[in-house]
């Protein structure tokens, strides 16, 4: 891994240089997703046509592309699936996330959310002066 450059001596160098990242990464995150899509559209086609074709893989030039099938739980029923959790206590089947918008609404209504904090977390905002 490269050294990391020097910092700007100056702050307003360092808000100069933050926006030129900032400008940057927007570029990189617009190449990224013209990738992704191409890459989705490539993974689509193989993994349509390939079982019509009866064929378990394909080789191209340098690889060997084959379509395997992964199982992926779906919720359902949630209704049935928090009645098990209750239930059996198998909080492990959640994820340990709070639904910011959803807390947020309760906030806004003056309610409070047993259990739920505040983090007041800090961000640089940039504008054109």
């Amino acid at each position: 891994m490269a050294k990391p450059k020097a910092l700007p001596k100056t702050l307003g160098a360092c808000a100069d240089e933050l926006k030129v990242i900032k400008d940057e990464m927007s570029g990189l995150n617009r190449e990224l997703a013209e990738l992704q899509a191409r890459r989705t559209l490539l993974e689509t086609k193989l993994i349509e046509e390939l079982p019509a074709s009866n064929a378990e893989g394909i080789v191209g030039k340098t690889i060997r592309a084959t379509v395997v099938t992964k199982r992926v739980p779906v919720l359902e029923d949630w209704a049935a699936f928090t009645k098990h959790v209750k239930k059996t206590g198998d909080f492990d089947l959640l994820r340990r996330q709070v639904s910011t918008e959803a807390v947020e609404e309760r906030w806004e209504a003056k309610k409070q959310v047993p259990g739920v904090g505040v983090f007041n977390k800090k961000k640089v905002s940039l504008t054109k002066k």
